[in-house]
């Protein structure tokens, strides 16, 4: 079994690079997503309208931030939006009723995106307001599978500056769990479980790890798990963090 070793290079955060020309929330709609991160296109399956979207540049999903336009500090929470896009691995997801921005209080999605198709506002807010719709400093990687080895592997890792991050792991199939859409019942007739989107799938933060230089931690609980990933709590620009997988038994295998 041949080690792992992943480098992250996140972008640097956005703001507005998804929505930069400022949404008026007292009407319903789609917005432009005119930002500087929007340079691939995607046909809006909503509208049929083939128009730009977010891709994101780095392979890393990333939690969507709505803030008011120009520092405004109006109470926009009114409004409700829902975005439609991919998540970490490139499964399609939406994430409905985000809460609208308010005194000045930036608010995100629940869900991390690493491609968004399209924002539409789905209940205006009569008070007037515009808001710009961009990426913050919360990201994912996709999810790193992890071999069938009877010793839990070594986690280390190398950063050129400074981040915070935490390592997630799950023991269910992230390639084969997930429900197509109109799929009834819970289970597959081999009982694997099926999941609405990666959200709901069951996963294990361990502790969460505050890095600036080279570091190890001897094993991440809960071995056997069948993935495991990197969320990225805040970091500086131009962070490069190395994710080194070694497995101490490489030929022990079970099952």
């Amino acid at each position: 079994m041949k080690n792992k070793h992943y480098v992250l290079r996140p972008a640097n955060v956005d703001v507005n690079g998804i929505v930069a020309g400022g949404y008026d929330t007292t009407a319903k709609g789609f917005m432009v997503l005119d930002g500087a991160l929007c340079l691939s296109r995607h046909r809006n399956l909503d509208t049929g309208v083939t128009a730009q979207s977010f891709k994101s540049a780095d392979g890393l999903a990333r939690q969507i931030e709505f803030d008011q336009q120009s520092g405004g500090s109006a109470d926009l929470s009114d409004a409700r939006f829902e975005i439609k896009g991919t998540d970490c691995n490139g499964n399609l997801q939406t994430d409905s009723a985000i809460v609208g921005p308010s005194n000045g209080t930036p608010v995100q999605s629940t869900k991390f995106f690493l491609e968004v198709f399209s924002i539409e506002c789905t209940t205006l807010d009569v008070t007037a307001g515009t808001i710009d719709v961009g990426t913050n400093g919360l990201m994912r990687s996709p999810w790193i599978l992890m071999p069938c080895v009877v010793e839990a592997p070594q986690i280390s890792w190398d950063v050129t500056g400074r981040t915070s991050f935490d390592l997630h792991h799950t023991h269910e199939d992230v390639l084969n769990c997930f429900k197509p859409a109109g799929t009834p019942g819970a289970f597959e007739a081999n009982g694997q479980v099926i999941r609405a989107d990666e959200d709901a799938l069951i996963v294990t933060a361990d502790t969460t790890i505050a890095a600036d230089t080279a570091d190890v931690i001897a094993k991440v609980t809960g071995w056997p798990y069948t993935a495991l990933r990197v969320e990225l709590n805040s970091y500086t620009d131009g962070l490069i963090l190395t994710l080194n997988i070694t497995f101490t038994s490489l030929t022990d295998a079970y099952a």
